[in-house]
């Protein structure tokens, strides 16, 4: 028992400790995700305060200098390494390349100068220029390009004429709808424009569009992919569903073909072949089962004319598409099978069915009235069978 109790305290204890130990590992990973959290966060803020820190400056630096094209060569021999130094610290090596190349764009140049234009005007509290520099600074090619177009702009005034605020008018340039967006005070105006003053600020702007028209792009191209694939399992289902009756169609018809070769077309065929397995079973010659056959498919003899019945018999024959060997003949060499099989039958038939009208001549009981005797012949025009009284 102390034995029993002592290994069961130790694995308690090794429980606890491993439970214990799983615990710590679990906080510290927490406290680490924390940490990491947090200072990426302060990175973040401090990359964010460098650079609206070179904004100040570059601010400061154009101020009291009216000259747009003074401003725009300190911009560039000044602030563009700045930038692209601090894409290099952020690890955004593709982005400080990409920076590099649109800024020495020519176009880009020219946006740079009317956001100087723009600035200037600012202060030295030009309404008229500074709505003027924002409209060309706003459609310049290759500067700011969003899809819009800015159409017209009007400065609004107080009660004292006064200019108050402005209304820019934008344009579509894909559905060419308008619209237009006003601006209560010109500090309202100023505020929402003059970042896109830097073309760092347009450059980011951009950048954003175009990461946010991947994401979108590959969300629809995810949507197309499962459609698709959507559409590739219902034509598949669907090619299934025809191939599948296509081949019962065809099973349908080989079995009604492989039926009408079998006789299957013919409810007496199939009956009298079952009677002749049947009497064939229980021992009876081949001859005489030839000799029933006209009687085996229906071919009945009494008060029936000889010539119907020889007729019956080839038809019935002739839907036994097994039968090679009759199928090979002749009309006049069906015909004469005929004559011979029911001669047969008539004269094999009387002792098992029973005696019957036909082809075999009737008795003097069965021949009252002085009827004349018939037996069988051939019309040489016709190649038909006649009966020909005996003289």
């Amino acid at each position: 028992m102390a034995i029993g109790a002592g290994l069961g305290a130790f694995m308690s204890g090794l429980t606890q400790g491993a439970q214990g130990y799983a615990q710590l590992k679990s906080d510290a990973g927490r406290a680490k995700l924390q940490d990491m959290q947090i200072k990426n966060l302060e990175q973040e803020q401090a990359d964010q305060q460098a650079l609206r820190q070179i904004g100040q400056d570059y601010g400061k630096a154009v101020e009291g200098n009216f000259n747009p094209d003074d401003q725009a060569k300190i911009y560039n021999e000044q602030f563009v390494p700045r930038y692209i130094q601090q894409y290099l610290q952020q690890g955004k090596i593709p982005e400080a390349q990409a920076f590099q190349k649109y800024v020495q764009d020519a176009n880009v140049q020219q946006g740079l100068k009317y956001g100087s234009s723009f600035m200037r005007a600012v202060q030295l509290g030009d309404a008229e220029g500074a709505m003027g520099s924002m409209v060309k600074m706003f459609n310049q090619p290759g500067y700011f390009e969003n899809g819009y177009s800015a159409v017209g702009a009007k400065l609004t005034r107080d009660k004292d004429g006064n200019a108050a605020g402005m209304d820019i008018t934008l344009r579509n340039d894909a559905t060419g709808e308008t619209t237009t967006h006003t601006f209560n005070t010109l500090e309202d105006a100023y505020r929402t424009v003059m970042p896109f003053a830097d073309p760092k600020n347009v450059f980011d702007y951009a950048m954003q569009q175009i990461a946010a028209s991947a994401k979108n792009k590959a969300e629809v191209q995810k949507e197309d992919r499962a459609w698709n694939r959507d559409l590739t399992k219902i034509q598949i289902q669907q090619g299934n569903t025809l191939e599948s009756q296509a081949n019962q169609s065809q099973l349908r018809r080989a079995e009604e073909a492989e039926k009408q070769r079998n006789g299957g077309g013919s409810t007496k065929v199939r009956e009298a072949r079952a009677t002749e397995e049947y009497l064939r079973s229980k021992g009876m010659s081949e001859e005489r089962i030839n000799a029933l056959a006209p009687q085996l498919v229906g071919v009945e003899n009494q008060g029936v004319p000889i010539t119907k019945r020889i007729d019956n018999y080839i038809i019935e024959k002739d839907k036994d598409y097994q039968d090679r060997e009759w199928n090979k003949l002749s009309d006049s060499e069906k015909t004469e099978r005929a004559v011979n099989a029911l001669k047969i039958h008539d004269q094999g038939a009387a002792g098992y069915y029973g005696q019957g009208a036909g082809l075999t001549p009737q008795s003097s009981q069965q021949t009252q009235g002085a009827q004349p005797r018939m037996v069988m012949g051939y019309d040489t025009k016709t190649g038909k069978p006649v009966m020909i009284p005996l003289k």
